[in-house]
């Protein structure tokens, strides 16, 4: 009787695993024939060779559906497929573009690997523990602040800086932004005519010591959102006042 249980036990865990891989491979094979809508590429400069330079996502409408990474030192592609749902990494395949071999490919679902081939790994780390290959493929964030970033208008101004405000706690379990009001010296946006423009600068503890100055000119370019898929507690004492409104994506001081 325990022979017979746990024959069971085995067949039905057998078949439980080839019907999870094969129902991946149906995904797969699903969006390999999809005519995607949109696609976006992002690039980086990184400071470790196993960080992408180019990240290339294939959507359909806003749903990502899969990703293609190459890096700078090598032919590696790894090519990341995502659940709809979840929106994480439902299989990833490693091949070298010049030789078409496989160099790694791991099944999940949910972070739970059922089958996993590591070949050549793109870290040591992933040979003894595949679902690094999961972590490291997924690109879902990134993706999404450059649907974002891609939604907003984006001008730049160069302005004085009116008044020094208390500065915000740091950004931990809570994002925080604090909005600075500045005296238009010049811009591109198109006739621009207030004296003044409030600009919401994220996590300004990330920039240095007495950055913000009264007096101070800058050259700040600027962002109709916030660029992430997240919300910031913003600090803003100047509600009351009836001014345009942008979010930072770079600030330089000038003097």
């Amino acid at each position: 009787m325990k022979q017979l249980v746990i024959s069971i036990l085995t067949f039905i865990t057998t078949t439980a695993f080839s019907q999870s891989v094969e129902s991946i491979d149906k995904l797969v094979s699903e969006i390999d024939r999809t005519n995607f809508t949109d696609t976006i590429t992002i690039t980086d400069s990184p400071r470790v060779a196993t960080r992408p330079i180019q990240v290339t996502a294939y959507l359909n409408g806003d749903t990502l559906l899969k990703t293609v990474a190459r890096y700078s030192t090598s032919t590696r592609v790894r090519i990341s497929y995502y659940d709809k749902q979840q929106n994480t990494p439902l299989y990833v395949k490693d091949i070298d573009s010049l030789t078409k071999e496989i160099l790694v490919e791991v099944y999940d679902k949910n972070y739970d690997v059922y089958k996993s081939t590591i070949i050549k790994p793109l870290e040591e780390q992933e040979t003894k523990q595949p679902y690094r290959v999961l972590h490291n493929s997924d690109f879902s964030t990134e993706i999404g602040f450059a649907l974002v970033d891609r939604q907003a208008q984006k001008y730049k101004f160069i302005g004085k800086l009116v008044e020094t405000v208390p500065m915000t706690p740091g950004c931990g379990t809570f994002a925080w932004a604090i909005v600075h009001k500045f005296e238009v010296l010049t811009t591109t946006f198109p006739s621009y005519d207030k004296k003044y423009v409030l600009i919401i600068q994220a996590c300004p503890e990330f920039l240095k010591d007495e950055f913000f100055k009264a007096g101070s000119t800058y050259e700040i370019s600027v962002a109709t959102n916030s660029g992430v898929t997240f919300g910031y507690s913003v600090i803003n004492n100047y509600e009351k006042e009836n001014l345009p409104i942008f979010w930072t994506r770079e600030i330089i001081k000038q003097k």
